[in-house]
């Protein structure tokens, strides 16, 4: 049973030893909005646990209706976030990856303590991420930061809702700006400068690792025995690495789903000296990606859908197939998606679609089609800028590239992929990447035969 927490849902995906999808369920959790504070964003914990009830025992049952039992649970989630615990244990934040509140802290760095923050976490801007969440709760919610005895991720969270045990790993720890990406551990110097208590986080251990047991209470609400080994798997863009193979140096993996991060293995911990470029964890110990995130294009893809009333993704696949490449002159630019974190929060994020000439004798006017295709080539484009970028960091190019995640059920993408980029590209042949890469992990963590 992997519990994949994305960007776009909640999803439960039951996987054979093979791989195969046995059943699947998801929901898409109700983002709350500060009417106050719009930055502001967060998520109802008593919503999350019943419905990661629900969609875990409907998926149980529907696999044990076809023979299967559960052995393993693992976990992989979003990245960027954080969940604050009263010390009962009781969710006093859950705080999604879209949670723009540090923009709003008070405090303000100097531009050397940003670049000694960037040297030790490989993350840029600091309004992004847990410090300055926490520096403005401490102004505008100081009841809630004065209450907070856990600072967690999504990921620890509900590894902490499946076992009673408090730990983290470090793409994860790696994602809240108070780990040295380098050492591997929790930054002593960062915890003290942002007022964090060290007890307040959790214990890392090693990715793919068992985490703990299921306990008889979550075990009756997933529809699970109770003792069932529960692995911390963590982020969800690096799982979808594991899941294609790009484990070593210099192989490039892209997640294109409701956002498209673009992760570049690199043997050493190396940072871009613009800052353009986030340093991250792999899953695997002793390598490291080099990050060039293009941001909610997947997302953008599905608010096309939405606006032009297509009725789905295959839809806008078969619109898309019917113009021609190039999209008949059509240009798309519809945010800046090629990654530059020292300029986040201050870019232009407006867009561009432009038209060839709309009415000229004898020139067939253009249509939806071409649009859907220009949108399409759009995402391949900041695709290939990314990996580029993320090359350019390293100091080499990546010598090879794979794909997983939603967009690449679109047989459109992936023919225009492959000729944007003037290169050979693996696609995923199973849409759910990140729970398969997981699952990769809770079998090898059981003591199978088989290695990452």
């Amino acid at each position: 049973m992997i519990i994949d927490f994305g960007s776009s849902a909640l999803k439960v995906h039951l996987l054979s030893a093979e791989g195969a999808l046995i059943s699947e369920g998801r929901v898409r959790p109700r983002c709350i909005v500060n009417e106050e504070l719009p930055l502001a964003v967060q998520l109802d914990a008593k919503e999350l646990e019943d419905s990661l009830a629900a969609v875990c025992r409907s998926a149980a049952s529907a696999a044990a209706e076809r023979g299967y039992r559960v052995v393993g649970v693992g976990v992989t989630t979003q990245r960027f976030n954080m969940v604050l615990l009263d010390r009962e244990g009781r969710a006093l934040l859950v705080s999604p990856n879209v949670d723009s509140r540090g923009f709003m802290a008070p405090r303000l760095l100097r531009s050397d303590e940003l670049e000694a923050l960037y040297a030790v976490t490989g993350l840029h801007p600091p309004h992004l991420f847990t410090p300055m969440r926490l520096e403005q709760l401490r102004e505008g919610d100081p009841g809630v930061a004065s209450r907070a005895a856990r600072i967690l991720t999504l990921h620890d969270w509900l590894i902490y809702l499946l076992t009673g045990v408090y730990v983290t790993e470090p793409t994860m720890a790696g994602s809240t700006m108070l780990f040295d990406v380098r050492r591997g551990c929790w930054s002593g110097e960062l915890l003290e400068a942002f007022g964090v208590n060290p007890d307040q986080l959790p214990e890392v251990v090693p990715t793919g690792s068992v985490a703990g047991y299921l306990t008889e209470r979550a075990a009756r609400l997933i529809g699970a025995q109770t003792g069932t080994p529960v692995v911390a798997c963590g982020g969800d863009s690096q799982a979808a690495l594991v899941a294609l193979g790009a484990l070593d140096p210099l192989r490039a993996g892209v997640a294109a789903g409701h956002t498209v991060p673009v992760l570049l293995v690199v043997g050493e911990p190396l940072v871009d000296r613009e800052m353009r470029t986030w340093l991250q964890p792999h899953a695997r110990r002793g390598v490291y990606v080099v990050e060039s995130n293009a941001g909610p294009l997947g997302r953008l893809i599905e608010w096309f859908v939405e606006a032009f009333r297509l009725g789905g993704f295959e839809a806008l696949d078969t619109l898309a197939l019917k113009s021609s490449p190039g999209s008949r002159g059509v240009r798309v630019r519809l945010y800046p998606s090629i990654m530059n974190a020292r300029m986040i929060g201050s870019q232009d994020v407006g867009g561009q679609v432009r038209l060839p000439p709309l009415v000229i004798p004898g020139f067939a006017p253009i249509g939806l089609e071409d649009l859907a295709r220009a949108v399409l080539e759009f995402v391949a484009f900041s695709v290939r800028a990314n990996v580029e970028q993320a090359s350019e960091v390293a100091g080499k190019a990546a010598e090879w590239v794979g794909v997983a995640g939603g967009l690449t059920r679109l047989r459109t993408f992936r023919e225009i992929l492959p000729s944007v980029m003037q290169r050979s590209v693996a696609f995923a042949e199973r849409y759910y990447a990140s729970s398969l890469g997981c699952a990769a992990m809770v079998a090898a963590a059981l003591g199978g035969d088989r290695s990452w």
